[in-house]
């Protein structure tokens, strides 16, 4: 499998989706396939990847941050799924759920410029005021009646857990998830991690979040933020999958009942779901797989019945985000994966 894949990353990075890539894949808890081939960027000037190489994980921190921290206070019955966010912070609208907001149908917008309103970037009154804009911002449909894939879904979710918490966000995740995992591998930020794009608003961004919005707020939210390694991000939802299936730190009912229920779209309870003839995990995963991409070019895939975890990791915004050929990028490991596995049957 590691020489397949190989072959596909080197092509890929050969053809321009990014400086650098690198892929894992884990079968029950082990190893099978790790290639990194590339490099960390580029332009301004050539530069190798760190050892091991880190990665802007972009929207992977909705499912690995914001939706776990969200699991570990339903499981210690401070927060339920059903809970009314309102209830906990009043600029929330009314009727939005905590389900609602996890699963992108709570009614807002997918995205505004937030970081537009704001001047002193990366202080906690700027970070504040963002959460707050975003958590009270105007909703387009009825909570949970239309799906709409939602940053500011997430912000306002990162507004609620932080209140329910009572810590900002990064703490609670360290205390909460990335300690009891017993993960390294993975933080907000990192100065060698491969670059993302060059901007006329922030210029080369390198080892900071690309995200403007986030980059506002200091690095650290619930929608992005997480940088990490691709064995960093494997052990995390290894650590979340072996919690599926009864085992581990993450042993937790509401981890099933996440990757189980649908909501209104293709998303889940924080992870998506696969969408039938355009996958990015390809022709052949299961119906039960469940995971979640990131605008610089990142993905994660579980499939729960193989025992499987596939991270699949480029910068292909760099320099610019006009790239669009990691799609089929991520379609062709994934269905190599699934080969390699003995897995395919028919396309699914």
């Amino acid at each position: 499998m590691t020489g397949a894949l190989r072959l596909l990353l080197d092509d890929a990075v050969a053809s321009g989706v990014g400086s650098g890539a690198e892929a894992l894949v884990l079968a029950h808890g082990r190893t099978a396939a790790h290639v990194v081939v590339g490099q960390a960027a580029s332009t301004p000037a050539p530069r190798p990847h760190a050892v091991p190489a880190w990665w802007d994980l972009a929207s992977l921190t909705k499912p690995l941050v914001g939706a776990a921290v969200t699991y570990a206070l339903v499981e210690r019955g401070q927060l339920a799924l059903e809970t009314e966010a309102h209830t906990v912070w009043d600029t929330v609208p009314v009727g939005v759920t905590i389900a609602h907001l996890l699963s992108h149908s709570a009614g807002y917008r997918p995205w505004a410029p937030l970081f537009e309103s704001v001047s002193d970037w990366g202080s906690e009154p700027t970070r504040s005021a963002i959460l707050e804009r975003a958590a009270g911002d105007a909703l387009v449909a009825r909570p949970g009646t239309r799906y709409a894939y939602s940053d500011l879904g997430f912000l306002a979710l990162c507004g609620v857990i932080e209140r329910v918490g009572g810590a900002r966000l990064d703490r609670l995740w360290q205390r909460l998830i990335r300690d009891p995992a017993e993960v390294s591998g993975l933080r907000f930020g990192h100065p060698e991690a491969a670059s993302t794009r060059v901007t006329a608003l922030r210029g080369p961004h390198q080892g900071v979040v690309d995200d403007d919005n986030c980059a506002a707020m200091g690095g650290v939210s619930s929608h992005a933020g997480l940088f990490g390694t691709a064995a960093g991000v494997g052990a995390l939802t290894q650590a979340f999958l072996e919690g599926f299936h009864g085992r581990g730190p993450f042993a937790w009912p509401v981890v099933r009942t996440a990757w189980t229920t649908r909501g209104s779209g293709s998303h889940w309870l924080g992870w998506d779901g696969r969408s039938r003839g355009a996958s990015s995990s390809g022709a052949y995963f299961p119906d039960d797989s469940v995971g979640h991409l990131g605008f610089t070019g990142t993905s994660i895939w579980v499939a729960p019945s193989w025992h499987v975890v596939v991270v699949l990791l480029t910068n292909r915004v760099h320099p610019s985000d006009a790239e669009a050929r990691h799609k089929p990028l991520r379609r062709a490991v994934h269905d190599a994966v699934a080969a390699h596995l003995g897995r395919p049957s028919a396309p699914r």
